[in-house]
């Protein structure tokens, strides 16, 4: 009885530790593997969708102390919970969330979301976006209304996000965080078929199919060109 009750409490011991939280305050002990230890964290995930554009997801971690979730929501560069991974967007892309990556692709990490508020990437998700403010362009003017470019928000606020109008939901956007630049690229096709230049089967198979700018297609020839199919 005593060595059946042991071996119910190893069990449960390491069912709990499978499921504990930890987190990487930065990129230097991500890549290190030093981790932070968290007790019991909430998960909020949160959705973007107007049935227009494909939907995105951020996603908020919170603990029961007030400085952990600040720390967590400011000053951690990435999150793993159980066997899933998420990498905090505001040190990123300047968007407040994290983001769940979907693959790591050697010293890569692979995550969808919704548009950037970096200026290098904003000229792209504006052409991509057919010239339409998404909810990360509200979130980040509504903050730093000086910073609005002129002729490109077409809403102030939530309320005006409602119903149709020019007003459109995030689009969902590909992106690879460097681990080795420490920065964060936003996918396109030219940076796809950039990539895949010393793969010619590969970019031909993609520019021949006219160079899908989608997520699916972004996973199937990067699991290809780093051997992960």
């Amino acid at each position: 009885m005593r060595i059946i009750t042991l071996i119910i409490a190893l069990l449960i011991a390491e069912v709990c530790n499978a499921q504990k939280t930890v987190a990487y305050p930065t990129l230097n002990d991500f890549i290190n593997n030093n981790v932070r230890q968290l007790g019991t964290v909430f998960t909020n995930k949160r959705v973007f969708d107007d049935g227009m554009f494909a939907g995105a997801t951020l996603y908020d971690f919170l603990t029961t102390d007030k400085r952990t979730n600040e720390e967590l929501a400011t000053a951690c560069f990435a999150l793993q919970k159980d066997d899933s991974l998420f990498i905090n967007l505001l040190g990123a892309i300047d968007v407040y969330g994290y983001a769940y990556v979907k693959e790591q692709f050697g010293t890569y990490l692979y995550f969808t979301s919704i548009g950037s508020n970096l200026l290098e990437h904003r000229g792209y998700i504006m052409e991509k976006s057919k010239d339409r403010t998404t909810k990360a362009d509200v979130n980040y003017y509504s903050r730093n209304p000086i910073a609005a470019p002129s002729k490109q928000l077409y809403a102030v606020n939530r309320n005006d996000m409602r119903g149709a109008g020019k007003m459109a939901s995030s689009k969902q956007f590909s992106y690879l965080y460097g681990t080795q630049e420490g920065q964060v690229f936003l996918l396109t096709p030219t940076m796809l078929e950039d990539m895949l230049s010393n793969r010619p089967e590969l970019l031909r198979l993609y520019t021949s199919s006219g160079s899908p700018d989608n997520d699916g297609v972004y996973l199937w020839y990067l699991k290809r060109l780093f051997n992960k199919e």
